[in-house]
């Protein structure tokens, strides 16, 4: 009598524990994908991926638009080359919705055009600069310049949200940035926003 209970015991938890994970393969998958279509500048693909009430904003095709106006810029090429996850909180289900706040490290580049039609002593302050200018934005140790290409390559990690109804499947994904406190009020509950 105790060996069929304990097995049934040993089932449940088994169960419980997988169930408990795939949450967190979900979000890595769903982020994989979004991410991957960002970096290959398939713009309205990867808006699938983005909560509905983000578009309340700022709208759908204005989001596209400024993502396409970003890496069709004559001033610089900018480059998304990874994302992966690090970590995943578990997620709370607040009103209806499942919120897992994550980090994760992102990779771009980006080389400023024109360069190569300055003089050496003004190309090198002007690369000082913007060096300079991105290291505060991300990081002392976030931002190397590749000298022989002129292009700056920056890796951070970064925070993001992930928000489902069902708190499995059909992830969606709100990036943190600073400044950004007035927007994310208006996706995320607070109880979220206080844990940034």
């Amino acid at each position: 009598m105790k060996k069929p209970l304990l097995l049934i015991l040993f089932l449940n938890i088994l169960a419980f524990s997988s169930s408990a994970q795939v949450y967190k393969v979900n979000i890595e998958k769903n982020f994989d994908t979004y991410y991957s279509l960002i970096a290959k500048g398939e713009f309205e693909q990867s808006t699938e991926y983005v909560p509905d009430d983000f578009f309340k904003i700022i709208p759908k095709q204005q989001m596209v638009a400024l993502m396409k106006q970003l890496l069709s810029s004559k001033e610089f090429e900018f480059k998304v080359m990874t994302g992966k996850i690090k970590s995943i909180k578990a997620p709370k289900l607040i009103n209806g919705k499942h919120y897992a706040l994550f980090n994760y490290e992102s990779g771009m580049s980006m080389k400023f055009n024109g360069m190569d039609t300055l003089g050496i002593k003004e190309k090198s302050e002007k690369l000082n600069l913007l060096s300079q200018s991105l290291k505060i934005k991300f990081g002392e140790d976030h931002v190397k310049l590749d000298d022989q290409t002129n292009t700056f390559l920056i890796y951070t990690v970064k925070k993001s949200c992930a928000i489902s109804l069902d708190g499995l499947t059909n992830w969606k994904f709100v990036n943190i940035e600073n400044g950004q406190k007035g927007i994310l009020l208006k996706i995320l509950p607070a109880e979220i926003i206080d844990e940034i």
